[in-house]
């Protein structure tokens, strides 16, 4: 028990997790509501059109939104640095097991419009797509400054951090 707790654990909070739920939930009354009662929603008549529309839209936006939470919970919600590797680990899935000798990349990528967060842009020989790690996570610096130390000479000289705007 006492090695597990100096294995340094880092991971998102329940609005990460869980941000996405209230607007399916609210997605899915609307489509209920337009299918079952549509005077619900409109006081005045509503035309099958219009009605068809809101259930298409409706129902799409909902999809999405279900896809994006899959997503995100197959992402990794928390990284765990071990003596010999990076283990990240998704809510739903596997955990990927990262030796730091297979990390052949590492950059910062800085907070756009889109990207509301700092992210670590982790590559690894082996695997089809990079590993991002959110600027969200919990003691994001800490994991920063600790997996630096630990990748390859080579991948810590070329590391590219975020310049301060």
């Amino acid at each position: 028990m006492g090695r597990s707790e100096r294995i340094p654990t880092f991971s998102y909070g329940q609005r990460h997790r869980y941000a996405f739920l209230p607007t399916i939930a609210f997605l899915a009354v609307v489509f209920t509501i337009l299918l079952v009662d549509p005077a619900l929603l409109w006081t005045g008549g509503v035309d099958e059109q219009t009605r068809k529309a809101g259930l298409l839209l409706s129902a799409t936006l909902a999809v999405g939104f279900a896809a994006a939470l899959v997503a995100r919970w197959t992402e990794p919600f928390r990284i765990r640095l071990e003596p010999d590797a990076l283990v990240a680990m998704p809510i739903v899935g596997a955990a990927v097991r990262v030796p730091y000798d297979r990390i052949v990349r590492v950059a910062e990528r800085p907070k756009t419009f889109l990207r509301g967060h700092v992210e670590l842009d982790v590559r690894v020989t082996g695997r089809r797509g990079p590993l991002y790690i959110r600027g969200s996570i919990s003691e994001y610096a800490r994991l920063t400054r600790l997996l630096r130390n630990r990748v390859p000479p080579a991948v810590r000289s070329e590391w590219k951090e975020v310049q301060d705007a």
